[in-house]
């Protein structure tokens, strides 16, 4: 009969030592916003523009490589005769050097870095439709 009582102790122990809050784990630290929270207001969807904003000015994107260097080389403003990657790029010699064939590689490849936030922004504001973030802009609607 003891030994009943101590199993029945033991095990009703064990069932309350096993349940556990549902988010008792779900910790997130004052730096980290959750997706949910970040779009629940106008402040939190401009960040997260300003994050993809951020990504596209790294060097190989709109930091260099699609402003001042591959764009000016193709339009030919300057010319270089002494460096052959310059050279090849702005006679349009892409797969003839390796080294303008990665400059490509790397434009499209940050590029597409940024489409997931893009996408993700646009699917969680229900784009097309019109934002509400506009109407505290003057001289808009």
């Amino acid at each position: 009969m003891k030994l009943n009582i101590k199993n029945m102790i033991c095990g009703l122990g064990l069932m309350v030592l096993a349940t556990s809050c549902d988010n008792f784990l779900d910790v997130h630290p004052k730096g980290e916003i959750v997706g949910k929270d970040l779009l629940s207001e106008r402040k939190g969807f401009e960040n997260a523009l300003y994050g993809v904003y951020a990504s596209m000015r790294n060097d190989k994107a709109y930091g260099a490589y699609m402003t001042y260097y591959v764009m000016d080389v193709l339009a030919q403003y300057f010319n270089c005769p002494g460096n052959s990657d310059i050279t090849d790029l702005s006679a349009f010699k892409y797969k003839e050097n390796p080294e303008v064939t990665k400059v490509f590689s790397d434009i499209w490849s940050t590029m597409y870095q940024s489409m997931p936030t893009i996408f993700w922004l646009i699917w969680k504001t229900n784009l097309p439709r019109p934002l509400n973030f506009t109407t505290s802009i003057k001289g808009r609607p």
